[in-house]
């Protein structure tokens, strides 16, 4: 199957999902989140993107008491900060984009969450000869995540580990974040 239409599928289950709750369940708290993240990456990657800086969105459906769908999306960077680069390479960068769906549980202030979907995937590569254009390696990846932590209010604490790509060329990492949620 096609990234497009695994995208479209993936977008197209998560709003059928939502209409069918909203008809049948029990009413839960919706609410959108965005914030902030950063980690450290987690398998032999780490060598080239020990860190990624990152900007979580996500929009919940509540589907019942305890219970949200979840579509996930942000910004993940990761910086090459070891500098072990080709001598004609002034820069080394990554960035990926998910679009996921998801389940949140809430266990009174705590919650449990994951995900899986697709990720737009970037590597871009700048020379230190400014007559050569950047290069850009550009991919869609399988991307998938687990997130535990605890709400406070309006704000969530958490810690997700993250795997980013397919193995053995993935990029696994964290991301300690915090996120401020906008109900509606």
């Amino acid at each position: 199957m096609g990234t497009d239409k695994f995208l479209f599928l993936l977008i197209s289950l998560f709003f059928s999902l939502a209409f069918a709750s909203s008809i049948f369940a029990q009413k839960g708290n919706s609410h959108i989140s965005i914030g902030i993240e950063v980690g450290p990456s987690l398998n032999w990657q780490a060598a080239d993107f020990p860190i990624q800086i990152g900007i979580p969105f996500k929009a919940y459906l509540g589907t019942g008491k305890n219970g949200q769908m979840m579509l996930r999306t942000g910004w993940h960077h990761f910086p090459n900060l070891a500098r072990q680069l080709e001598p004609d390479v002034e820069s080394l960068t990554r960035t990926a984009v998910p679009v996921a769906l998801g389940y949140r549980h809430n266990i009174k202030k705590w919650y449990i969450e994951g995900s899986f979907g697709v990720s737009y995937d970037v590597i871009l590569i700048r020379h230190k000869d400014s007559l050569k254009e950047p290069e850009g390696l550009v991919s869609m990846e399988p991307h998938y995540g687990l997130e535990l932590g605890r709400r406070y209010n309006s704000i969530d604490i958490g810690l997700a580990i993250y795997n980013h790509g397919n193995v053995p060329f993935n990029i696994a990492f964290l991301g300690f974040k915090s996120v401020y949620k906008i109900r509606w």
